[in-house]
């Protein structure tokens, strides 16, 4: 006996989802703890080590095909089980019983079971990988030509690449009309706190993912730098490197240092740094316009 586990992951031109490859996963640990054999087939740009290209899986060499979750009524589905017609082919977890099956093991949908069954994702091993919040500058034409926000983008996106890590898009500009967006400064601030570590290009990411006691990797998007290498001075934060200066190699090594408790011991003491220095500001102020102190 030999098992082939394929799905939506197991097309290179479908729709994968987390949930179909958590599916997958479960399915897979139940074949593991029955000791059965098995190969997965998975998509491009997902695969992971030991698993399968679909265009590489042999037919012959499988007695069962699993087929888990998502809808099968599509021709896809059957198109892509069609050299295994030689084989058991069974769907389960799947939103729908259409399809070249021997056996249906649906979770829902109009002929499933009266009781439908709890979804396959819910089995997966728990695995948990650090949250990063990712925090890009737009375009400031303010500094000319030493202004590099693309170059600096593909350094972010390479060290995310490089990484086993959630990447959580934020943006520090707030709007008042878009529920799904933050509309005040507490609701960012909630949000940046929530992740292990940042990645920015832009000031108030690293300023407020200090201020949240949350690590940043500060990348300054002008060449030479600017105002971000500025605050990261006046913090004294040290994991802030200029656009020319660096590459995805260093950038990469400095988010590994930030996800350490050292690094968020010292994103809490820069933050208090910051606000101790505050005070010189407001004296400053408050004598600038006469206010008594």
């Amino acid at each position: 006996m030999r098992v082939l586990v394929t799905g939506w992951f197991g097309t290179e031109d479908g729709e994968i989802t987390a949930g179909d490859a958590l599916a997958g996963d479960t399915v897979c640990a139940w074949l593991a703890e029955a000791g059965v054999a098995h190969d997965v087939a998975m998509a491009a740009g997902f695969r992971r080590d030991g698993q399968l290209a679909p265009a590489a899986v042999d037919p012959t060499a499988y007695t069962h095909v699993l087929w888990v979750c998502g809808p099968t009524a599509s021709p896809r589905v059957a198109e892509t089980l069609e050299p295994f017609a030689h084989c058991t082919r069974i769907a389960v977890g799947t939103s729908t019983q259409e399809g070249p099956f021997d056996l249906v093991l649906a979770r829902d949908g109009s002929t499933a079971p009266a009781s439908p069954r709890p979804d396959l994702s819910l089995g997966a091993p728990d695995a948990r990988v650090p949250v990063v919040a990712v925090v890009l500058a737009h375009p400031q034409p303010e500094y000319g030509g030493r202004q590099a926000h693309e170059a600096a983008e593909a350094l972010v996106r390479g060290v995310v690449a490089d990484a086993d890590v959630a990447s959580l898009v934020v943006d520090t500009r707030l709007d008042g009309e878009e529920p799904l967006a933050c509309s005040t400064g507490a609701q960012l601030q909630s949000l940046l706190a929530r992740a292990d570590a940042a990645l920015t290009t832009r000031l108030h990411g690293l300023v407020l993912a200090l201020r949240a006691g949350v690590p940043a990797v500060a990348l300054d998007p002008i060449a030479g730098g600017a105002k971000v290498t500025a605050q990261a001075v006046a913090l004294g934060w040290p994991a802030a490197r200029t656009v020319d200066a660096t590459d995805v190699a260093e950038l990469s090594e400095l988010l590994v240092w930030c996800l350490t408790a050292e690094a968020r011991e010292q994103a809490h003491a820069a933050a208090a740094r910051g606000r101790a220095g505050l005070a010189t500001v407001r004296e400053e102020l408050l004598g600038a316009i006469g206010a008594r102190r």
